[in-house]
């Protein structure tokens, strides 16, 4: 897959330029105030932003935390977002309006390089609706847009899929770099390629694991997901457990051990509920990959619950890479088109 890059923009001096970044950080309150307590994912889109700002752009960063269902809440502010960037970047602003004519007054009294960071997008009732009118609302901020926000792709937000239709569009860095690494797995996977699947969303990952079935040498499943009677007949590619709140030592350690064979690795999904210190089976398949990666397989880890465990155990530094992505990484395996990533797509 061929994207429009970022770095096909040119003379941006002035330029404005819709930065749809992905801001939905977990927050916490201390005397009233709200800070970001992970920054992990406005980091994703660090090099895009620097890119611009070198290249004198005004810069307006779109996105959303949580789901606030159309209605603003002052717990799921961007203020906090643009709090963490402003201890970072020089010239950053938060506009308490995601749209209009306000908006528009405070992006023309930016200068080159400077940032505004508009209210979450999802305060908008219609910004989850592809609504065309509100597209165009964005459309009039900006000369360009620029979608860095892999995890959000798999969505038809209206700023993440209607907007297109009315700026010329390119993808950001890192966005490249998830689909580029993605795609690996897909077109060119080292052998013997293991898929491991666990956690509790079971829809998007049955679709993932029936498609691995085509590409994948092994594919392990636990957690709630590997309970889902349509994985039961997919052939002997597959191994399940399904029963237990987490694999049993025996289990995870025969597992662990087939990992050790692989030279591509994908993983979705912990094998119990963390939580509730589920962990035996969690633990053994992170050691195995971890000591895979380090023997010179490419393992690729993806989803929150994953993403967060390996970063509270340090382990995240010892894989090849980490998809912000979970429901997204998992859509792109499943080899579904992801509809924010159409516009962008070139022959």
């Amino acid at each position: 897959m061929n994207l429009r890059s970022v770095e096909e923009l040119k003379d941006l001096d002035g330029k404005r330029v819709f930065l749809r970044a992905d801001l939905d950080v977990p927050l916490v309150e201390s005397g009233g105030v709200w800070s970001v307590s992970d920054p992990t994912r406005l980091k994703s889109f660090s090099k895009t932003l620097d890119f611009l700002v070198r290249n004198k752009a005004r810069v307006v960063i779109g996105g959303h935390l949580d789901r606030p269902g159309g209605v603003p809440d002052p717990s799921k502010s961007s203020r906090p977002v643009a709090d963490y960037l402003k201890s970072i970047y020089p010239a950053v602003t938060l506009s308490q309006y995601c749209v209009g004519p306000r908006v528009e007054a405070e992006i023309s009294a930016l200068a080159s390089g400077q940032i505004l960071v508009l209210e979450n997008l999802r305060f908008l009732a219609d910004e989850q609706k592809g609504s065309e009118d509100l597209a165009r609302g964005y459309a009039a901020l900006a000369d360009y847009y620029v979608n860095d926000s892999f995890a959000n792709s798999h969505r038809t937000d209206t700023s993440m899929v209607a907007v297109t239709k009315f700026l010329p569009s390119f993808a950001g860095f890192h966005l490249q770099d998830e689909v580029r690494e993605l795609s690996l797995v897909l077109k060119t996977p080292a052998r013997p390629l293991y898929v491991v699947i666990g956690g509790a969303k079971v829809e998007t990952k049955v679709l993932a694991v029936k498609n691995f079935v085509n590409i994948a040498d092994k594919i392990l499943v636990g957690g709630l997901v590997g309970c889902h009677d349509e994985l039961k007949n997919l052939g002997p590619k597959i191994e399940i457990s399904c029963g237990d709140p987490d694999l049993s030592f025996n289990k995870a350690k025969e597992w662990a051990t087939q990992i050790l064979e692989a030279k591509m690795i994908v993983w979705n999904g912990p094998m119990g509920d963390i939580s509730k210190n589920q962990l035996v089976g969690t633990d053994l398949i992170a050691m195995s990959i971890v000591e895979a990666t380090k023997k010179g397989a490419c393992s690729i880890v993806g989803g929150g619950d994953t993403e967060a465990y390996l970063r509270k155990n340090s382990l995240d530094t010892d894989i090849s890479f980490i998809s912000v992505g979970g429901g997204a990484m998992l859509e792109f395996l499943s080899g579904q088109p992801l509809p924010a990533l159409v516009p962008l797509t070139v022959s």
